[in-house]
């Protein structure tokens, strides 16, 4: 995982409001890491349109640059 590789939303871990599971499926960037609690990291994607969604690891398929 570095910042500025594409990655694709594979699925979501929790119940999750519409607006966010229309994006699986879609390809976004990571822009940055977000801990939560001290203890579980959290990627920070962004789309085409700027909106940003934090994901886990494992709800992320990582494509080449």
């Amino acid at each position: 995982m570095l910042i500025g590789q594409k990655v694709r939303i594979k699925y979501s871990k929790s119940k999750i409001a519409n607006d966010i599971a229309v994006r699986v499926g879609d390809i976004g960037v990571i822009r940055g890491i977000k801990f939560i609690n001290n203890q579980c990291v959290t990627i920070i994607v962004e789309f085409e349109n700027h909106t940003r969604l934090w994901m886990f690891r494992e709800e992320l398929i990582y494509l080449n640059k």
